[in-house]
C-alpha cells in the first residue's frame, strides 16, 4: 500500500479517526509520518493529517463557497 502523501514510498504507519458511525484512514511511509510530527505527540494534528490528504485527492477543488 502506498502512502496517502507522497503517492510513492510503502505506507508502514497506518491511522485510523473514529467519529460516530464515520472512519477515516491515513496510510504514511515513515517519512511523511517523521515530516508531519506523527512521532512527536505534542505536535501531531490529525486533522491536518486529513486536511492534507484531501487536497492531495483533490487538487483542482477550489475550497471557497460558490457566491
Amino acid at each position: 500500500m502506498k502512502c496517502n502523501l507522497c503517492g510513492k514510498n510503502e505506507a508502514l504507519v497506518h491511522l485510523t479517526q473514529t467519529f460516530g458511525d464515520k472512519v477515516k484512514r491515513i496510510d504514511l511511509c515513515e517519512a511523511c509520518a517523521v515530516a508531519n510530527g506523527v512521532n512527536d505527540a505534542t505536535g501531531f494534528s490529525l486533522a491536518t493529517l486529513l486536511e492534507k490528504v484531501k487536497e492531495k485527492e483533490q487538487p483542482n477543488s477550489d475550497s471557497r463557497p460558490p457566491s
